[in-house]
């Protein structure tokens, strides 16, 4: 994938730039978006597979009484694995979720935050370039010496 494919800020590119360094993300959705994805069976939409979950919450006190039984399915199941919402009175209030989940949502995370970035910094670039000789050149070090 190139820099200007993964700087247009559209939900495409920055779902490639996702899927570039986890292919296995690739048919999901960003959060609250919906994304066309073609198929050689034709396009399939994904909708936002996450808003089921902000509905349904566990009781904090059966969360704690069922603790054994979602690690232990956490551990058969693995990213798989459904999270298990649960909160005060039904709410949403916090997520258990299996680690390999956990740990792939921060690389997701991290690809977001690099995604804007680099969104900023094509916004804003002039097109100049310095290359490393000029930037050396300009305070008086030698290259050739290093």
């Amino acid at each position: 994938m190139t820099l200007a494919a993964s700087t247009k800020g559209s939900v495409a590119a920055d779902t490639a730039l996702r899927s570039a360094r986890h292919p296995e993300l690739a048919l999901l959705p960003l959060r609250n978006q919906t994304v066309d994805r073609t198929t050689t069976r034709g396009t399939i939409m994904y909708m936002n597979m996450y808003a089921s979950f902000a509905t349904a919450a566990e009781t904090v006190s059966d969360t704690r009484k069922h603790l054994t039984g979602h690690v232990a399915r956490f551990r058969a199941e693995g990213i798989e694995a459904a999270p298990v919402v649960f909160g005060d009175r039904r709410r949403p209030d916090a997520v258990l979720l299996p680690y390999e989940t956990f740990v792939l949502l921060l690389d997701v995370a991290e690809d977001l935050v690099i995604a804007e970035r680099i969104r900023e910094r094509a916004a804003s670039d002039n097109g100049r370039r310095t290359s490393l000789g000029e930037v050396a050149a300009e305070f008086g070090i030698d290259l050739d010496t290093l």
